[in-house]
């Protein structure tokens, strides 16, 4: 739970974070030691909370005491459970959602908790169509204001809703908007294509994906290969996983890494799902605060390590920031 529901900070005149969600979901999670196919185990735990990378990005975002605005879509039939599920993250976490017909999908993570391993299990997303998406444009062409940041965050199907949907982007950026992409497959292909992107966040794999080639996983390497996006992506975030994080710009990339990930001594992570959004979170957080490139990745970092370590709901982010060290280098 959070210490404080009022941000202590101060805030940047005229900046607001805006998280989009295309596919929200309410996230199932249950643990069990030992889990193996036909068996009948007892849960040591089972949560469920609303989410979607987007609105994860917001609740990452007000365990830093930063405010964020969520929009996007959600089901209309179970939009008060979801609004009575976030209150307590108010006015930090301020809602603001287009309904849709419908109930919001149920995503399931299965968590052995003795053989550190998971499954994920995914549902088709159903709200979104051509009516919901109008919807949604009416309603952020309202929120959106020049130099806010607008995060588009989460699976976007490459359908015949697609061309909308770059509408949607394009209508953001028009406005102003500093667009942040954190997505994959064809899609993000031709999100960055667009031009006038502010940040895209890949993990390797999409990296690869974007380039349509392999790239070794060594900084230079991988700071060298982000720069050919530089023409149409001010920052690119790029997640290593363990290894940590790189940020790249046209003139400067830094490496961060936690130089514990390789002690046996340091805790274990209790899961990494969600690691990216509260990696793409503290960066934000760093942006928001006008802080150095050098500084929001070490946020970033932070942000991600504290969560793949379970520390974000017994720790304020002040005690993480001293419990957690970043070891930060210059890319040449």
């Amino acid at each position: 739970m959070l210490r404080k529901t009022k941000s202590t900070l101060p805030t940047p005149a005229g900046i607001n974070i805006i998280t989009v969600g295309l596919s929200p979901c309410w996230d199932i999670t249950c643990r069990a030691p030992g889990l193996n196919w036909s068996c009948h185990q007892k849960l040591t735990s089972q949560t469920s909370q609303p989410a979607g990378k987007a609105l994860n990005v917001s609740r990452a975002l007000a365990h830093r005491e930063i405010p964020s605005t969520a929009a996007g879509l959600w089901g209309r039939a179970d939009y008060p459970q979801m609004r009575q599920n976030l209150k307590s993250l108010a006015p930090l976490l301020n809602l603001c959602m287009t309904t849709a017909p419908g109930s919001t999908r149920q995503n399931i993570t299965l968590i052995d908790t003795s053989r550190c391993r998971e499954m994920h299990l995914r549902a088709p997303a159903l709200l979104l169509n051509r009516k919901s998406l109008r919807q949604l444009h009416n309603q952020l062409t309202k929120i959106i204001t020049p130099n806010c940041f607008c995060v588009f965050s989460g699976s976007i199907p490459h359908n015949e809703n697609f061309p909308h949907v770059i509408e949607l982007i394009e209508s953001c950026r028009d406005l102003g908007a500093r667009l942040v992409i954190d997505s994959s497959g064809p899609a993000l292909h031709k999100i960055v294509a667009l031009g006038g992107i502010y940040l895209i966040k890949p993990n390797l794999e999409e990296l690869n994906e974007l380039l349509g080639r392999s790239i070794p996983d060594k900084p230079a390497a991988l700071a060298g290969a982000a720069r050919s996006f530089t023409s149409q992506v001010q920052t690119i975030l790029i997640s290593r996983g363990p290894k940590g994080a790189l940020v790249v710009t046209k003139n400067s990339a830094w490496r961060a890494r936690c130089p514990l990930a390789a002690n046996s001594a340091v805790p274990t992570a209790i899961s990494t799902v969600g690691c990216g959004d509260h990696l793409l979170a503290g960066f934000l957080r760093g942006k928001y605060l006008n802080l150095s490139l050098k500084k929001s990745l070490e946020s970033a970092l932070q942000s991600a390590t504290a969560h793949a370590w379970g520390l974000n709901n017994r720790h304020d982010f002040q005690q993480i920031n001293q419990k957690i060290k970043i070891e930060l280098n210059a890319i040449k």
